[in-house]
């Protein structure tokens, strides 16, 4: 049994995973939810942190905090909680006191010695692109330290080991050659050149600051900052003069920008947006934009892009294929510039939800134990005895189960202590088994599921 916990630490958010029975990755919940947002706010004597806080923090809330990975870095802020003072990073206490909970619920299915004083190994993850990034995961590594969890300790580039491996496994990689992943966390653009033979060889990285939010939102955010600054001329504040000021003020604009993205009108043959802005620092007015110089500075946007990505495979050796990751790059319009760009057969364009296959397991400490294609995270694993066999709840109860006999697949399920449904798969691993059966009269074999259909289309 692995009884590790991993957690990885996304932008905004973190997940936890657990491989019980080296079989199977399972997502732990919290509330409900896979995603463990990283918005915050404290009231009432409690902290939370929920989409409702998230929703707050990005209307510009002022209880509300999302910036989570810089306020920890500051030891002046702290928060007045039962007449404590506490630091910020004891703001994922409340969570992580769920995941315990969570954690030694599921795992006492499999190893029913493990108890509450259990000091729970972890494997700790983080996505590129942390700011102050070796303070950061002190910070947060001590944390954990402190608060009964036994830190595993990996290879330096595991995060990309991981990630080659399990594309590889999938097949979307060869054993050897040159990847380019292109990824969006933090607002910045990364590209890494990385040359494998089973194992990373080397990585080359360059960032592109701020060029990794959507572009088209990010450019409005900039024409409604200048609209307002030539409204101001001549008066214009510290926001248009400091250009760190400048940068942070298009970033408090990108909500404003989200929402209105969609809603330019039509006059004649004109495309405007009229909106009304309000800054940081008091200066207002309604804005006019033209739909036709938003386009323009999206196309000076992928040109910067064009050119840098050229200059830095250039730097490098040829590569084999890009990888897309973030959700930014989920966009068709950063997919197609790439494909249009590089080749349609070059470009991998993102999964479905990145952050699930993450979660599954490729931060593995153990990689040579990976599985190609792991079954859903709501299946039932095996036991380490290898057979499938229902959880005993705590009456000494075994679930009901529910068989679905359909005419072209079947199912077997049952509802877990939480009201989830819960598969349990078949002797090959796989949560349906088609409905068919077939009698092999010479040899006096009965085939049921996957093997039977076989037979029938090639002996029919």
């Amino acid at each position: 049994m692995n009884d590790s916990l991993t957690i990885i630490f996304f932008e905004d958010h973190f997940i936890c995973s657990i491989q019980p029975n080296q079989k199977a990755w399972e997502v732990l919940k919290i509330n409900g939810e896979e995603k463990n947002w990283l918005y915050f706010t404290v009231a009432d004597g409690r902290i939370r942190n929920d989409l409702d806080v998230k929703a707050s923090y990005e209307a510009g809330d002022e209880e509300a905090y999302g910036d989570f990975y810089t306020i920890i870095l500051d030891p002046k802020i702290t928060f007045k909680r039962y007449e404590l003072e506490l630091p910020s990073v004891n703001l994922l206490k409340e969570s992580i006191e769920q995941v315990k909970l969570q954690y030694l619920e599921r795992m006492r299915a499999f190893s029913p010695n493990i108890n509450a004083n259990f000091k729970i190994p972890l494997n700790l993850c983080f996505v590129p692109g942390l700011a102050n990034e070796h303070e950061t995961k002190i910070i947060i590594s001590d944390f954990f330290e402190n608060f009964g969890f036994k830190i595993n300790s990996g290879p330096a580039n595991l995060y990309f080991e991981a990630l080659l491996l399990s594309l590889n496994k999938r097949q979307v990689i060869p054993n050897v050659g040159n990847l380019v992943i292109v990824e969006t966390y933090f607002g910045n653009l990364n590209f890494n050149f990385i040359q494998y033979k089973n194992r990373v060889v080397n990585i080359s990285t360059e960032v592109l600051e701020g060029k990794g939010r959507d572009n088209q939102i990010t450019n409005l955010a900039r024409i409604m900052l200048d609209e307002i600054k030539k409204r101001h001329k001549g008066s214009a504040g510290a926001i248009f003069n400091q250009p760190e000021l400048y940068e942070k003020e298009i970033v408090s604009l990108y909500a404003t920008a989200e929402e209105q993205i969609g809603k330019f009108k039509t006059y004649g043959t004109r495309k405007v947006l009229r909106v009304y802005i309000k800054l940081s620092d008091g200066s207002d007015g309604t804005v006019e934009i033209e739909k036709q110089n938003l386009d323009a500075m999206s196309g000076e946007f992928f040109s910067i892009i064009r050119r840098k990505f050229d200059d830095f495979v250039r730097d490098n050796k040829s590569f084999d294929n890009i990888l897309l990751t973030g959700d930014l790059l989920s966009s068709d319009t950063f997919a197609q510039f790439f494909e249009n760009s590089y080749g349609r057969t070059k470009v991998i364009r993102p999964f479905e939800d990145f952050t699930e296959l993450l979660s599954k397991g490729i931060f593995n400490l153990n990689l040579d134990n990976f599985l190609v294609e792991p079954i859903p995270t709501r299946s039932l694993p095996a036991s380490p005895s290898g057979k499938r066999t229902l959880p005993i709840r705590e009456n000494g109860k075994i679930p009901t189960v529910g068989i679905d006999l359909g005419t072209t697949f079947s199912c077997i399920s049952y509802i877990d202590e939480n009201g989830k449904a819960v598969v349990i798969p078949n002797c090959e691993n796989k949560p349906i088994t088609p409905s068919v059966i077939f009698f092999d009269g010479k040899a006096g074999i009965v085939y049921v599921g996957d093997k039977a259909n076989s037979r029938k289309i090639t002996e029919s």
